[in-house]
């Protein structure tokens, strides 16, 4: 007997290895997953006796305060909890699931924000036939949800799915963890003091509140919420409803019907799950008004941007100028330095991303417009962001390396590295041999006309180009090789040791500019 239960029980080493595979998964540079990994075997060995003996006690937690887009409390769980959290989430989530309705999406497998934006944009278009009659929309959230949470009721509505007493047990330990009790502040308890009481873990002894950011918090609101989901469809019988964790929005051609089933709504919330709607977030509005929902504003025939969304980008941007561009006399610095561009890259994909969901062609234009020094750094291609500072790793000789830096800087006057020289080559050869009396020299790496100068002359000619208001860039070897090919970069050391002067440079059009960190 005591055999076959080990073999159903759930806590098996297969069953924790698998949670703890799913656990590090674009997590694996994280410094908690780092340490578990350097002894994975006997630690995953030890959770599994915790869990087999019922022994397990969450360990201490990360409390920080996210700002944006407000200030909330986070409690980030110690990596082996989390795998703990995989392991009751994965045994739960097929049992749930077919029981969650279709238009749930948060924090579900192949559902999303971008789901759901579609689907209320296909409900505005049904309910409104194409545009051709009035619709209204009611737009509803809970007041504080994550920290009202009833951790008793919540409790009682898992248990009614889950057979498995080990899980339940598992289960149990977690939501009626109190992670106020033991945790690791990482922000400044200043700004923790900042966050409202009602917004808080802190004071609520332990009956009510979730911490945010864990996988069954996340988890734990749909399953608390879903009898929620229930009325509303099968008592309320509203075909046009979806929920996004406490957001939801229900549609209807009658305003007063909205009104009506907000009234259901709200003494359902507070008799069932002791929750309280956000009335100050109310909205009952006409769709035609557009309907302001996960960062889109959601109309019949179309989907925009929310401008907040627009304005932290334009504000993100600004910033990044400052650090990346500046101007000394007749001269304008572009700064190459990789960390920060790095950063700008994710920061730029991630909003052109969230755009792409949406009708923004114009706006992504006109962003690029408007932040033009963006165009120093990249270039839109098939609608992906490109970097002009990488030059692909595929090229196999010298000529078509140097020609893709020739495209990217036509109007400048590239140095380019070739071991302990700098070259220039065709055009870029005929403008050296003209503005920096250069002397051409033999044919090579495929090209006619070359000419060059010694890496020691760089500081010399460069100073020569500023004076005549050449645009200058430096391409330099990283000392890396790519298919036997040397790696090039546009500087970020090279430093002027003098400003430009007045002069007729015969580069029409071209600011004085100069690649540099």
């Amino acid at each position: 007997m005591s055999r076959l239960i080990m073999i159903m029980s759930q806590f098996t080493f297969e069953n924790i290895y698998r949670a703890y595979i799913d656990c590090r998964k674009n997590k694996r540079n994280k410094s908690d997953a780092l340490q578990f990994e350097i002894d994975a075997e006997e630690n995953i060995h030890n959770l599994h006796l915790e869990l087999t003996g019922k022994t397990y006690h969450p360990l201490r937690s990360d409390c920080f305060v996210a700002r944006k887009p407000k200030l909330r409390e986070i409690f980030a769980a110690d990596f082996k909890d989390r795998i703990s959290h995989h392991l009751v989430v994965s045994y739960l989530e097929p049992i749930w699931e077919p029981a969650f309705i279709f238009d749930s999406y948060a924090s579900r497998r192949k559902k999303g924000i971008h789901l759901a934006i579609e689907k209320l944009k296909k409900f505005t278009r049904k309910i409104t036939k194409n545009g051709s009659q009035q619709a209204f929309f009611m737009q509803l959230d809970i007041k504080n949800f994550f920290m009202s949470i009833d951790k008793d009721i919540l409790y009682d509505i898992v248990k009614t799915r889950c057979p498995d007493q080990e899980i339940l047990w598992l289960a149990k330990t977690i939501i009626f963890h109190d992670p106020t009790k033991n945790y690791q502040l990482k922000s400044s308890r200043k700004l923790l003091n900042r966050i409202p009481v009602q917004k808080s873990l802190f004071g609520n002894e332990n009956e009510k509140g979730l911490p945010i950011g864990n996988l069954t918090s996340q988890f734990m609101a749909n399953v608390y919420l879903n009898c929620l989901d229930q009325m509303v469809k099968h008592e309320l019988k509203c075909s046009f409803y979806m929920r996004y964790v406490d957001d939801f929005i229900l549609l209807n051609t009658d305003e007063k019907q909205l009104l009506s089933w907000k009234k259901i709504i709200e003494k359902f919330l507070d008799k069932k799950l002791k929750l309280e709607l956000n009335h100050s977030r109310t909205k009952i509005r006409p769709i035609t008004n557009g309907i302001d929902f996960l960062g889109y504003v959601v109309r019949p025939g179309y989907i925009l941007c929310r401008n907040r969304v627009v304005n932290n980008l334009q504000k993100r941007l600004i910033s990044f100028s400052k650090e990346l561009i500046s101007s000394d006399g007749r001269i304008q610095r572009i700064n190459y330095n990789y960390d920060i561009l790095e950063t700008l890259f994710a920061c730029l994909n991630s909003y052109l991303a969230h755009f792409k969901h949406a009708n923004t062609h114009n706006l992504t234009n006109k962003i690029f417009e408007r932040h033009s020094w963006l165009g120093h750094y990249f270039f839109m291609h098939k609608f992906k962001l490109k970097r002009i500072y990488c030059p692909p790793s595929g090229f196999n000789a010298l000529r078509f390396q140097y020609r893709y830096f020739q495209k990217q800087f036509q109007q400048f006057l590239i140095f380019f590295q070739v071991g302990c020289f700098y070259e220039f080559y065709e055009i870029q050869a005929a403008r050296a041999i003209q503005y920096l009396k250069l002397k051409r020299i033999e044919s090579k790496h495929g090209f006619r006309l070359r000419c060059g100068i010694g890496i020691k002359g760089l500081d010399r000619f460069v100073d020569m180009a500023l004076k005549m208001n050449l645009p200058v860039a430096v391409i330099k070897q990283t000392g890396h090789y790519l298919n036997r090919l040397a790696e090039r970069r546009i500087s970020d050391q090279y430093i002027p040791s003098q400003q430009t002067t007045d002069s007729d440079s015969g580069f029409s059009g071209c600011s004085s500019i100069l690649v540099i960190r």
